[in-house]
């Protein structure tokens, strides 16, 4: 009986060890940025090197960067500041209790990573130089103050009791119809041409009738007057 006891305490420890993952001995205890030029340098201080994998995304520019296990140090809480290349840091533990630090990029970039050792520990040097066009990321309060900029400026027209001379309206030559004067052009020569033949017939008409009429013998100029009394 206590043979089984035994066994089934041992069975039990046994699988204990098995399931529990050991929990990660390194710590990360500062991040920091530093501006080298026109690029950055993340600085990432732990308490032992270990394992580091990083990649980026994009829509929007991202650097992923994968630790192996790590743990926070408890003074550190979060991650701020930014540089001219990350415009933030965010964090998250991994269920293989590795680090994952995600920073939010300005612009697409190339990343080159060392591992520094130090007297304790060492530093994991993150430089990031850019590649492409420049983008802002979504901050309200840059939006608004970029919306203020581009506004137009209003303009104040101070009253003026001086009448002002209105504008004359440029005068706009009429529209000729070629075709409508063209057609009255022609009409105007039909009425000359049919009063000219209407003149010709009617001089022709009084000339016959000239030739026709007989000649009436005139006065006797050289006859005596008779005297009035006759």
């Amino acid at each position: 009986m206590l043979w089984k006891v035994w066994r089934a305490a041992l069975c039990v420890c046994f699988l204990t060890a098995v399931v529990t993952k050991p929990a990660a001995s390194a710590e990360l205890s500062r991040v920091a940025i530093e501006r080298v030029g026109d690029h950055d340098v993340v600085l990432v201080h732990v308490t032992e090197e270990v394992g580091l994998n990083v990649f980026f995304l994009v829509d929007p520019h991202r650097l992923v960067a994968d630790f192996g296990p790590l743990n926070l140090a408890k003074a550190v809480q979060g991650f701020d500041g930014s540089g001219q290349l990350v415009s933030r840091i965010r964090h998250g533990v991994q269920p293989d209790l590795s680090l994952r630090l995600v920073f939010g990029l300005f612009r697409s970039a190339t990343v080159d990573v060392q591992f520094e050792k130090r007297a304790v520990g060492g530093v994991y040097r993150i430089a990031l130089r850019p590649t492409g066009a420049l983008m802002e990321p979504p901050d309200t309060e840059r939006a608004t103050a970029v919306i203020e900029r581009t506004m137009p400026v209003p303009i104040v027209v101070e009253d003026d009791e001086t009448p002002k001379p209105e504008a004359e309206s440029p005068e706009i030559p009429p529209v000729i119809d070629r075709r409508s004067a063209a057609e009255a052009e022609a009409e105007a020569l039909i009425t000359r041409q049919r009063e000219a033949l209407e003149r010709a017939d009617s001089t022709k008409r009084k000339g016959e009738d000239t030739a026709s009429a007989p000649e009436l013998p005139g006065p006797a100029w050289n006859a005596p007057l008779a005297p009035p009394w006759e």
